[in-house]
């Protein structure tokens, strides 16, 4: 055929396949499954997931420590974990810190203000209740005795515990150290 014609024969429909290959040609549908399916394992958590949330005002050092001590349990019991968070400034950034230093792979389910408005923490906290985690972690308020802001708990994290417990789903509450 290229001897008569001067041009190189290639099949009309489907995959080119022999043991006498000189170059790579795939149809279009198993290229674009192929790339789907390398997209999803990238996309795996690889291991179990932790779901943390935590308030905004909680960013002090004993925070910090309390955050730290709690995620790092989480990393004994499950050591191939997988750490997903909203990044909400404060424990939520103290967090993401912790895991980029534990080499832990990170997962963040962004709150969506512009589609959501208001309801955004707890849509959010609906994806991470999606990823079904092992264990939730939540830090209500601030642990820290000496930080005197808003008595009121952060109500996305107490959101996150509550749909844990009523999905089955572990919950731990971070505290304050007894004395």
């Amino acid at each position: 055929w290229t001897v008569a014609t001067g041009e190189v024969w290639t099949a009309w429909r489907g995959s080119r396949r022999g043991t006498h290959l000189t170059a790579a040609q795939l149809e279009a549908k198993q290229a674009i499954r192929a790339i789907r399916n390398r997209k999803a394992g990238e996309a795996d958590p690889g291991g179990p997931v932790i779901a943390f949330r935590g308030a905004p005002t909680a960013d002090t050092a004993v925070d910090a420590g309390r955050i730290f001590d709690a995620l790092n349990w989480a990393k004994q019991e499950w050591p191939e974990m997988a750490l997903a968070t909203t990044g909400a400034k404060g424990a939520e950034k103290l967090a993401i810190r912790w895991a980029q230093q534990k080499g832990v792979k990170l997962i963040l389910a962004r709150a969506d203000f512009d589609a959501h408005g208001k309801a955004a923490p707890f849509r959010a906290n609906d994806d991470l209740i999606a990823l079904e985690p092992s264990c939730c972690l939540t830090l209500a308020h601030s642990v820290d005795r000496d930080r005197s802001g808003d008595p009121r708990p952060f109500g996305p994290a107490l959101n996150l515990g509550q749909k844990a417990t009523e999905h089955g789903l572990r919950h731990m509450p971070i505290r304050a150290r007894s004395a």
